[in-house]
């Protein structure tokens, strides 16, 4: 039986195999990061790194893994746009930075869009799996930014710079069934149970970065 000990945005879970399932649980937002998703994103996050089990799986609900940052939550705020996005990203970047730190390894599982941060997210895994109907777009050049939660750090050292560049650049949408992308393992898993049985295969230890 899994026990799941966090509430909404952000959920953890833990199963009788020692899999400790970090889901982001806001599906009607498209697990979209406003400052309220971020700050339990990077909560939850330190809270699994303090007893993580055998292994981490970060997935999300719904139909999309997370759509990057909340467009619509830093509209409007006039000439505290600029704190409330860094507040964000801070507390984004706070939640990548723990989960690159786990002591054991993490499996991140991604169906439908991943974009902007979204593709940190789904990057910062050791083992990335992608459902067919995955779709990663960076986005950031459409909307005038940077890459932001390690987006720009995990992408050369996956694919190289060139690549990188160009990925970021173009804005060009990659999707699961594309078995070169070199960013992920593809499917076929399409079910809840088969990705946590996968996360519970991978070997418990210490991951070697």
């Amino acid at each position: 039986m899994s026990l799941s000990v966090s509430t909404e945005p952000v959920r953890i879970v833990r199963h009788p195999d020692r899999v400790v399932e970090l889901r982001l649980d806001d599906p009607a937002r498209g697990n979209a990061l406003d400052l309220r998703t971020a700050e339990a994103l990077r909560d939850a996050a330190v809270e699994v790194a303090a007893d993580p089990g055998g292994a981490v799986l970060l997935r999300s609900a719904g139909g999309s893994f997370c759509v990057g940052g909340d467009l619509r939550a830093f509209a409007g705020r006039g000439a505290e746009t600029g704190t409330y996005v860094r507040a964000v990203a801070g507390a984004a970047h706070a939640a990548i930075q723990a989960l690159y730190d786990l002591p054991v390894p993490l499996v991140t599982a991604v169906h439908g869009a991943a974009a902007g941060g979204g593709v940190g997210l789904a990057l910062v895994g050791d083992v990335v799996l992608a459902a067919r109907s995955a779709r990663f777009r960076l986005a950031y050049t459409a909307i005038g930014l940077t890459p932001d939660c390690g987006a720009s750090w995990f992408l050369p050292r996956l694919v190289g710079p060139r690549r990188a560049a160009e990925l970021i650049l173009t804005d060009r949408v990659l999707t699961g069934d594309d078995p070169r992308s070199g960013l992920w393992s593809p499917g076929p898993w399409t079910t809840r149970n088969w990705t946590t049985r996968r996360a519970g295969r991978v070997r418990p230890g210490r991951r070697r970065r």
